[in-house]
């Protein structure tokens, strides 16, 4: 299946194909010099699939995690390039998840002032959002995607078959974003949510009880990370939360359920981001909508991130296979088993404390619809394993909401959602949105 984004002379077919990886220099041109950025999480194979397919490539690892969207890593990528002597005719291709695509997107949006850019999603909240669009960025005094531009790929390829190897959490995580373009866009693509929710038991008025918000904080992050991607896979490993092995039951049968209809998930997602970045390419107005659930969702984010560390936000398995630098602060090194222009950066310390980018959304969409919505909300969320609930100081998330990219002087613009499958944008401020909070605010005991 082909997608066209239609944006003039900018315009790109996204591919959806399983085992469309393996043809990528039959869909883009790799008869040239090509930068291959990929991370550390990123099972290798899939990166030198494509750098196989290349007339020359320069395979560079990045460290999994936020941390690589720096300009230490952004300046060592054009380094690479600088020193393979590539020209304008060259190009960029990203194989990996959102953040390593929001990398090597501003990479090919800057060196020469722009080069061919090819996207490759591995994860599935890239595969259903962040591939496409054309937001390139990187991080900068401890605030999301400060530094960037708008830079559209060439193509974006979406191959299914590279889905097996993530762990049933980073899965939730993508599908946190297909559920945020269903609540605002799509009711169809809700009620397929929803069925796939009453397989496991979560209905409306049904799952609302503490015992299931307990069980869904063991099967979520709330229970620590490492513990919530056991759980998610199957393996309950709270043994003092009788809930918690019945939640994972009902989870398995609600992803049983969901399975079929992968590929429809990703191609109505990818519709309705089509559609708004067709209508409004450089978020003038219509593709705020793009931004329900972020706005808490990334004040949540960086509150973890500040409390936490860095979690391994874009791993596309549970382990990677890369060779690392051996000093985080080294200059580039070679990797030991790969070729000599593979390039790897500063190593990851491996934590999985804190929440991921999806999750973070997950919490931020809730106090932002409407009572009725919210009501069919989160059994959806409790259902695929996302949490709906969290400890936190909401002092803290309040000020990081002040620091959020669409806060203005004149306050903070949010999209709400009062039935599903539509929505409203309001102006409000951060203290407004601050007392929203105690709605996914866990209680203490």
């Amino acid at each position: 299946m082909i997608l066209n984004v239609g944006l003039g002379e900018r315009a790109y077919d996204i591919v959806i194909e399983r085992g469309c990886l393996a043809k990528a220099s039959a869909l883009c041109n790799l008869d040239r010099k090509v930068l291959v950025v990929t991370d550390s999480g990123v099972p290798l194979e899939y990166a030198h699939a494509v750098a196989d397919q290349c007339a020359e490539a320069h395979l560079a690892i990045v460290a999994q995690g936020e941390q690589s969207k720096s300009l230490e890593v952004f300046g060592r990528l054009l380094q690479t390039m600088i020193e393979a002597q590539f020209t304008r005719g060259d190009c960029v291709v990203a194989v990996g998840g959102g953040i390593v695509g929001d990398l090597a997107g501003f990479v090919a949006a800057s060196y020469m002032r722009g080069v061919d850019f090819y996207n490759i999603p591995t994860t599935v909240l890239a595969q259903v959002d962040s591939s496409i669009g054309g937001k390139t960025a990187i991080n900068l005094g401890g605030y999301k995607n400060m530094v960037g531009a708008f830079y559209q790929p060439r193509k974006v390829l979406i191959d299914l078959d590279v889905l097996h190897t993530l762990p049933r959490r980073q899965i939730a995580n993508g599908l946190a974003e297909a559920v945020k373009m269903a609540l605002t866009s799509d009711a169809q693509l809700f009620g397929l949510f929803e069925e796939a929710a009453a397989a496991g038991g979560f209905t409306a008025g049904t799952s609302g009880t503490s015992a299931d918000a307990e069980a869904a904080d063991a099967t979520g992050a709330g229970a620590g990370a490492t513990g919530a991607a056991n759980v998610l896979d199957g393996t309950a490993d709270d043994a003092t939360n009788p809930n918690a092995s019945n939640a994972a039951s009902r989870t398995d049968a609600v992803y049983a359920a969901l399975e079929p209809h992968l590929e429809t998930i990703i191609e109505r997602s990818l519709r309705v981001k089509k559609h708004v970045v067709e209508q409004d390419e450089r978020e003038a107005g219509l593709r705020k909508i793009l931004n329900f659930g972020h706005t808490i969702g990334h004040g949540v984010e960086s509150y973890e991130q500040a409390l936490y560390g860095e979690p391994n936000t874009d791993a596309s398995a549970s382990t990677g296979n890369a060779a690392f630098a051996a000093d985080a602060c080294a200059a580039p090194a070679f990797a030991a088993d790969a070729s000599a222009s593979d390039t790897t950066f500063a190593p990851t310390d491996g934590r999985e404390q804190g929440l991921y980018h999806g999750e973070c959304v997950a919490l931020g969409m809730i106090p932002l619809c409407a009572a009725s919505v919210r009501a069919r909300l989160i059994p959806v969320l409790r259902a695929l394993g996302l949490p709906t609930t969290r400890a936190f100081d909401a002092a803290a998330i309040t000020q990081a909401i002040k620091h959020d990219k669409k806060s203005s002087q004149s306050g903070v613009t949010v999209i709400t959602v009062p039935e599903i499958g539509t929505y409203t944008t309001e102006q409000t401020t951060a203290e407004a949105l601050g007392k929203l909070l105690p709605l996914i605010q866990k209680k203490k005991v």
